[in-house]
């Protein structure tokens, strides 16, 4: 496991603990649980996300008395366009924001927040998990466990993201930005150029015959698409000394 460090402001090494693997919470008999994914809440807001940051937020309010409210992946859109932080995602949607301030300060409720693929800097960005603990009080953990009083005794409830248990959009390890799945680099460098009517990538899918073989192709789509810009310049040298020699 590789953990990213993070210099503070005074230059010092940032030796904050990694985010847990596992979370264990508690839930009285009675106790609410409320949980939520795959917002993929983004900036600017816009009708739709406002819309769902509307109903996330009815939903967190209603729950009183003892609670637990787990964001199960994707609250947050990091990949599809650069430069969002969770920071910039909370302040364009402020009624999320301050609901689910609001439940975490209530000493019978628990806010636990799982990164997904979209928002798996959760795992390895300090600053974004700072966000979520200061700004928010609530946890962050790779899967939390419920354990749930009943009439027949305990219940434990795993919750987790799926994309965990598909292999195109696990990760080897969570906590290191450098090993991101196939699936995180499509959203992050296919999807927007077929946004923009770029699709020239895509030209020869027609012609896939076997399902298995389109995992393949898009790799492959990826790895030229990534490099091509790219040969030109390591060419660079050897036509500039095949100049000097000529």
């Amino acid at each position: 496991m590789r953990v990213v460090d993070e210099r503070a402001e005074d230059g010092s090494v940032d030796s904050e603990p990694p985010v847990p693997d596992l979370i264990e919470v508690g839930v009285p008999v009675g106790g609410r649980v409320v949980v939520f994914g795959d917002s993929h809440l983004t900036v600017p807001a816009t009708a739709s996300s406002e819309q769902v940051a509307g109903e996330l937020a009815r939903a967190v309010v209603a729950a009183t008395g003892p609670a637990v409210v787990v964001v199960a992946g994707d609250l947050f859109e990091l990949v599809a366009r650069p430069g969002i932080d969770v920071e910039s995602v909370l302040r364009a949607h402020p009624r999320l924001r301050n609901a689910l301030s609001s439940f975490a300060k209530e000493t019978d409720h628990r806010l636990i927040v799982l990164p997904g693929t979209h928002d798996a800097a959760l795992a390895w960005d300090h600053r974004a998990r700072r966000t979520i603990e200061h700004d928010l009080g609530g946890q962050v953990a790779l899967a939390a466990d419920l354990v749930v009083s009943t009439g027949a005794g305990e219940r434990r409830v795993r919750v987790e993201p799926g994309h965990q248990l598909d292999p195109n959009h696990a990760f080897s390890d969570p906590r290191d930005p450098g090993e991101t799945p196939l699936g995180h680099h499509v959203t992050a460098h296919l999807s927007p150029l077929a946004n923009r009517g770029d699709a020239d990538w895509l030209a020869g899918a027609d012609r896939i015959v076997e399902a298995g073989d389109v995992v393949d192709f898009v790799r492959s789509r990826l790895l030229y698409r990534r490099l091509a810009p790219r040969l030109a310049l390591l060419l660079l040298p050897f036509a500039v000394a095949l100049a000097a020699w000529a």
